[in-house]
């Protein structure tokens, strides 16, 4: 969790940019929004947890063309990360579906969530530790990540695709 300190005179919640970034015929498509955050501050402990952002930018891709459309609102909710053996709660303001995973950023490195068994483990450390704003797919195993002042390329592990199951 992010320990916020509040001040006299802050607004709660206060607004933010948002990021957007999708494939479109072989281009990369920036988009950047606006969005205002529905923050639900816990009095004991000063914590801030998102729950809704409102009116947030979605890039939709299909055969070729790109649908922008506002999306009315994102649940948000606390995900447990399992970091050095260590188990702490925290939220992302990013993620990325990749198939059998979702890929979840935070400032220090990408968290593959695993929708079967529904755990949260470090998958790769970022180079530069920084907020990440936005991420896309540049091809199957190739991922672009958005930070503040820079953009990463993390090559996924193809062995995260083979999936196989006892359904016989």
């Amino acid at each position: 969790m992010f320990k916020v300190k509040r001040r006299r005179g802050d607004a709660w919640p206060q607004p933010m940019f948002f990021y957007e970034t999708g494939i479109v015929r072989g281009k990369m498509v920036v988009l950047r929004g606006y969005q205002e955050l529905v923050v639900n501050v816990d009095e004991t402990q000063d914590m801030l947890r998102p729950n809704t952002a409102m009116w947030v930018f979605d890039l939709h891709r299909e055969k070729g063309t790109a649908t922008i459309s506002l999306s009315g609102h994102i649940e948000w909710g606390d995900v447990l990360f399992m970091r050095n053996g260590k188990r702490r709660r925290g939220h992302v303001l990013c993620a990325l579906d990749i198939g059998p995973y979702i890929c979840l950023f935070r400032t220090d490195g990408v968290y593959m969530y695993d929708r079967v068994s529904e755990g949260v483990t470090l998958y790769e450390a970022l180079p530069y530790p920084d907020q990440v704003l936005s991420a896309s797919m540049l091809n199957p195993t190739t991922m672009l990540v958005v930070q503040r002042e820079r953009m990463l390329v993390v090559e996924l592990d193809p062995s995260l695709f083979q999936r196989f199951s006892d359904a016989d």
